[in-house]
């Protein structure tokens, strides 16, 4: 194998997927893994409140298929493939799931095919952890393998290099978490990559991302359809169906057949089983974008250090890179449906400003039409800051991605400028003040279950998530304190 030409990618993960064991991940793997399966169950749960969610959970019922897996929140069982339908776009719907290196999310699509299967064979909680943290890997290689940004010899960021190729890489996090709880061979597992880039969707993030007001429900990837997809590859290579059994191999691989311009072997393949992603994962404590949560974590500390109210902000701005201060980012000040409510930086800061939790209750129809978001919203300006190229540009030329995204707010109140700044937000594991703690995360998967999960089923879940690799079998232990 050179890593230079990608000879023989495919057939390496395969072997890596068949042959990790729990014994095999560091004990801060299985600590974090832990951590992403609750996040993902607790914005699964809540994303079952939107208007979005419950049509695609109808949809699940509808496809159907021996009960064997359940849908969060639901009650409703189907078969492993219809549940990861439901539950993988549940999961992202709230746009609350973590972010890896500030770039994209795949933790649902590798945390609910994996407990479909879990459930549906009555699997162990340190099965269901290693399944979450191969496939979780799996899709951070072959995500973070196409270029996401690049600096150019003009000085300045060149952005959305990998986005041209689109987010179908997440089929393969489905169909690897899929095909670890399946402990499939590596014959299977070659197969399976075959039919999952096969059956991946188009870049189809390109023409969503034009849009300014009026974001559709199909947001920026068909999450429903890469879990189902890489579910489907997973159990139709069990059964013997053959595929390209090298997909991502070489020149002609799936990285080219994608539209990617450039591709980096040595993420897909360096330090296999030795450098894990999950622990380079935020986990975001808001419901909304991840280019909010700098501004959010700054201006709540402000209202929270001046006891700030409301009617006393005269104005508030933002100081933060191009992509964050983009119309599509900071444009909407008037949304026309839920999702627009996750990609406004105005309208977040005046949810915060009015005392909201972000959890799912401020994407709520009610919320949609509180003519004070939007009145505060109009007061808000973000613009862009050169300086934050010069320290993104910095960490891009060594390692082709960024982990800060140096942000400023400055609020004007009572007669005075309230200021403040930071590279990093809540929720980046970076640094020890901005890293959710255990206890935090906890919070948030109270805020998220509240509405739809009694107490105690509540407080019972996250013992058994907490303590996952006790359990012994998912089905029981686990699963009907969430569904």
């Amino acid at each position: 194998m050179t890593l230079q030409e990608g000879e023989g990618a495919t057939a390496c993960l395969a072997g890596f997927i068949r042959d990790t064991r729990f014994g095999d991940l560091p004990p801060e793997v299985v600590h974090d893994t832990r951590r992403i399966i609750c996040d993902s169950i607790a914005c699964a749960v809540g994303g079952t409140s939107l208007d979005a969610g419950k049509i695609v959970v109808e949809m699940a019922k509808a496809l159907g298929g021996p009960p064997e897996s359940s849908i969060m929140a639901n009650g409703g069982k189907v078969s492993p493939a219809s549940a990861a339908f439901a539950n993988c776009y549940l999961g992202n719907v709230l746009d609350a799931d973590e972010t890896l290196l500030n770039s994209s999310h795949h933790a649902v699509c590798a945390v609910f095919p994996a407990l479909a299967f879990a459930e549906s064979l009555g699997l162990d909680g340190k099965e269901l952890i290693t399944a979450v943290a191969v496939g979780y890997d799996i899709g951070a290689r072959i995500g973070l393998s196409f270029v996401g940004a690049r600096v150019t010899d003009s000085g300045s960021i060149e952005f959305g290099r990998r986005h041209r190729a689109g987010h179908g890489w997440i089929t393969f996090a489905a169909m690897a978490a899929a095909g670890k709880a399946l402990n499939l061979d590596g014959r299977q597992l070659a197969n399976a990559f075959g039919i999952a880039g096969f059956s991946s969707p188009i870049a189809s993030n390109q023409r969503w991302g034009q849009l300014v007001a009026g974001k559709n429900m199909g947001k920026y990837a068909p999450y429903s359809f890469m879990g189902f997809n890489g579910v489907v590859a997973a159990q139709m290579a069990q059964k013997g169906f053959t595929a390209d059994p090298a997909f991502l191999d070489g020149d002609l691989g799936y990285w080219k057949l994608m539209g990617a311009q450039e591709y980096e072997w040595q993420i897909l393949l360096g330090d296999l089983g030795k450098k894990w992603w999950i622990p380079e994962t935020s986990i975001k404590p808001f419901a909304s974008g991840r280019f909010s949560h700098h501004s959010l974590s700054l201006f709540r500390n402000i209202l929270r250090d001046q006891n700030l109210r409301a009617e006393e902000i005269e104005n508030v701005v933002v100081k933060t890179f191009s992509r964050a201060a983009s119309p599509w980012f900071s444009g909407v000040s008037e949304p026309q449906t839920q999702i627009d409510m996750q990609f406004s930086i105005p309208l977040a800061l005046a949810a915060a400003a009015y005392g909201l939790e972000l959890t799912p209750d401020w994407q709520s129809q009610e919320r949609l039409k509180d003519r004070r978001l939007s009145e505060f919203a109009r007061r808000v300006r973000v613009e862009t800051d050169p300086s934050a190229y010069k320290v993104m540009a910095e960490e891009i030329k060594k390692e082709r991605r960024f982990r800060r995204i140096p942000t400023e707010v400055a609020v004007s109140a009572r007669g005075r400028v309230y200021r403040a700044r930071s590279d990093y937000a809540w929720g980046d594991p970076w640094t020890k003040e901005t890293r959710m703690t255990d206890e935090q995360l906890k919070d948030k998967f109270r805020g998220f279950c509240s509405r739809l999960l009694r107490s105690d089923k509540i407080e019972g879940a996250l013992e058994a998530l907490y303590g996952l690799e006790k359990v012994k079998n998912v089905a029981t232990e686990l699963v009907p304190l969430v569904s």
